[in-house]
Formats: structure tokens, C-alpha cells, sequence
């Protein structure tokens, strides 16, 4: 019997050992997400200068309202990586958590306890409209 019962506490070991990786591994990847997020802001915030400059250099009008399509693209990237971050946050709060239990010291729920969840920058506002995005808000409703 002795022996059944230490490979089962080398296995949940083994296990928990496992879910830390995992959920350094996923830490990892939050911060990564939001290093880009802020790679985007500086790039959205760099280019109007520059292509305003190259467009009056050049007296070309067609060339200042590249910007327009540019932000979109960069603000539609930005907003998928917010999704990416909101998505793992909440595989995190969901799966690894109760895995290991509130009292393990690695988890960052002593941040905030008033909150059940994390908040996603698309969330209904004052006015009770979403986003601008209706096929993205829909998948708020899906997350816990």
C-alpha cells in the first residue's frame, strides 16, 4: 500500500508541477500580449507625423488618408490581442485556479477581490451600447 500511495503523491506532484508551468507559461504569454498592445499605440501614435510629412513633402492628399485604413488595422489588432489576454485570464481563473486552490501563493487573485472577473474593454458602457464591434461583443455574453 505504501507504495501506491507514494506514486500517487509523486504523480499529483508531477501534476502540480505541471499546472505552475502551465500557468507561468500562460503569465508569460499576458505579458508578451500587452508589450505588443504597446508597440501598437506607439506605432499609431508615430504615424500620423510621418505619413503627414511624407504627404505634404510629396503635395500628395491621397497619400494622408493611408492613416485612416492604417489605424483601423492597428486598433483591430490591438482589440484582438485584448481579446487574446481576456481569454487566457479567464482559462486561468477557470481551469488552473481551482486546481490548485485559493491559498496557493503563486495565483494573483489577492489583487482584486471585489471583482469575480476580469473586465474587457468592450464591456456595455454608461449608455448600455457595447462596441462597435457586434460580432465580438457577442462573445462577451459566452465568457463567464
Amino acid at each position: 500500500m505504501s507504495t501506491e500511495e507514494s506514486m500517487r503523491s509523486q504523480t499529483k506532484a508531477q501534476i502540480g508541477e505541471l499546472v505552475v508551468a502551465e500557468y507561468t507559461t500562460l503569465r508569460d504569454e499576458i505579458v508578451k500580449r500587452i508589450e505588443i498592445q504597446h508597440q501598437l499605440i506607439s506605432l499609431a501614435l508615430i504615424a500620423p507625423g510621418t505619413v503627414l510629412a511624407i504627404g505634404f513633402q510629396t503635395s500628395s492628399a491621397s497619400l494622408m488618408l493611408v492613416y485612416p485604413l492604417l489605424g483601423m488595422f492597428l486598433s483591430a489588432v490591438w482589440l484582438s490581442n485584448s481579446f487574446a489576454i481576456y481569454d487566457i485570464a479567464a482559462y486561468l481563473r477557470s481551469h488552473i485556479q481551482p486546481d490548485m486552490g485559493e491559498d496557493h501563493s503563486i495565483w494573483r487573485s489577492q489583487q482584486s477581490p471585489h471583482r469575480d472577473r476580469v473586465s474587457c474593454p468592450t464591456e456595455k458602457n454608461t449608455l448600455g451600447q457595447s462596441s462597435l464591434y457586434p460580432s465580438w461583443s457577442s462573445r462577451l455574453a459566452e465568457t463567464p
